[in-house]
């Protein structure tokens, strides 16, 4: 089941739209089946435009019409076409008679939950902006391809160093070449010539950054040769036991977020989050096989490079990587060796807000929340403004004709 929005914010259930001003997600109740990058994407409380709607129109539907399939089991093609569309034209006429009480319901439902976030966003203290800027950032890294396991790691990452060092031989002759036509002064508009300037030293030290990072991802220093590297097996495996330590940090990311989910809806009353609970607890469990194989395909390598070490076929400096133990692996203690990168990255880079300050996790959550109420409030209030066109519309109606009797 799929949930769309098209390009005037009203929200419509089917699964056959095809156009571009229409973004699809996954309904609510079925979106912890999906993988936690398929959530942040797909999810309606994740996506802009879907408000407060959880997708499960059709489910409400298929829910008032269940009482039928006992005697419809039985019935004739005809009888059943005919009941079917008593039925529901009945729903639709009751439905119309409390879409005003429907309405109001909503509303405070909306305020309610939009007055709790921005309470709990004031008592955090946090700006706004950097919210949405921690969450783009949390969706671009959580949605990256994942690294493989490859033959040709060492070649693969080499080469690509390689061509970084070309394009930073490139800029940098760029850049001078720049300051040079500054000392010969031979720059017609000097403002043009200072954005040009300033552009290519960003660029510049973009790349550099990029190189100083692949370089530190092989723990190589400035001389390596990097041509005679290339097929070095030390090299590989390492890669090869960092792509696949990254792979089990995301899965065990996961369920870190989908245990969240978890936990706040364990604690709630209402039938449909019990039902909620239960399919997150059943993803969950579902993804546990796939991490401890390949905790044990990560601990297999761990072991091979020892293996190098101890032979000498790795560098001097080498030391072997933590092997990750089955036990415990998922109660995401913030000491365990898998979010250590012992022997894996030479460098040591500050975790991003989005993922070790609880804070910024916390209100990251609440600012959707309230983001979605602010779209709810334009729907509702979109939908009151239906409601009063229409009843203006009958109510003329109605005039027109009492008029046309008393003539």
């Amino acid at each position: 089941m799929t949930l769309g929005v098209n390009s005037n914010g009203a929200v419509t259930n089917g699964t056959f739209w095809t156009t571009s001003h229409i973004s699809f997600v996954v309904a609510v109740f079925h979106a912890y089946g999906h993988q936690w990058p398929c959530q942040i994407i797909y999810h309606p409380r994740k996506c802009e435009g879907f408000g407060l709607s959880d997708g499960e129109g059709c489910e409400w539907l298929w829910s008032s019409l269940k009482q039928l399939i006992p005697p419809l089991h039985v019935s004739g093609f005809n009888q059943r076409l005919f009941v079917l569309d008593t039925q529901i034209r009945h729903l639709d006429i009751k439905s119309l008679h409390g879409f005003g009480h429907w309405l109001h319901r909503h509303w405070i439902h909306c305020q309610t939950k939009k007055n709790e976030a921005l309470n709990k966003l004031q008592d955090l203290d946090l700006n706004e902006d950097m919210l949405h800027a921690e969450w783009k950032a949390q969706i671009v890294h959580q949605t990256r391809p994942s690294l493989r396991q490859s033959s040709n790691k060492a070649a693969e990452a080499i080469t690509t160093i390689l061509a970084l060092e070309k394009t930073l031989e490139s800029q940098e002759a760029s850049i001078r070449e720049l300051e040079m036509q500054l000392h010969g002064r031979c720059v017609p508009d000097m403002v043009e010539f200072n954005l040009q300037l300033v552009d290519a030293k960003s660029w510049c030290a973009r790349t550099t950054d990029t190189l100083r990072h692949r370089r530190a991802a092989l723990g190589m220093d400035e001389k390596a040769n990097l041509a005679k590297m290339k097929k070095d097996i030390y090299l590989t495996v390492r890669l090869n036991a960092h792509a696949v330590k990254t792979h089990i940090c995301g899965r065990l990311c996961q369920c870190k977020f989908e245990l969240e989910q978890l936990e706040r809806s364990y604690r709630a009353t209402v039938t449909g989050e019990r039902k909620l609970h239960m399919n997150t607890q059943h993803s969950i469990k579902h993804q546990e096989p796939g991490i401890l194989k390949l905790v044990l395909t990560y601990n297999g390598l761990c072991t091979r490079l020892q293996s190098l070490i101890q032979q000498r076929r790795a560098p001097p400096s080498a030391v072997p990587p933590h092997i990750i133990p089955h036990d415990g692996i998922f109660l995401l203690d913030v000491n365990d060796n898998i979010w250590q990168d012992v022997g894996l990255d030479d460098e040591i880079l500050d975790p991003p807000a989005w993922l070790s300050d609880e804070a910024v996790r916390d209100g990251i959550c609440l600012q959707l929340e309230v983001d979605r109420c602010m779209e709810e409030e334009a729907q509702l209030m979109w939908e009151r403004a239906v409601i009063q066109e229409w009843m203006l519309v009958e109510w003329e109606s109605i005039q027109a004709a009492l008029n046309n009797a008393s003539m």
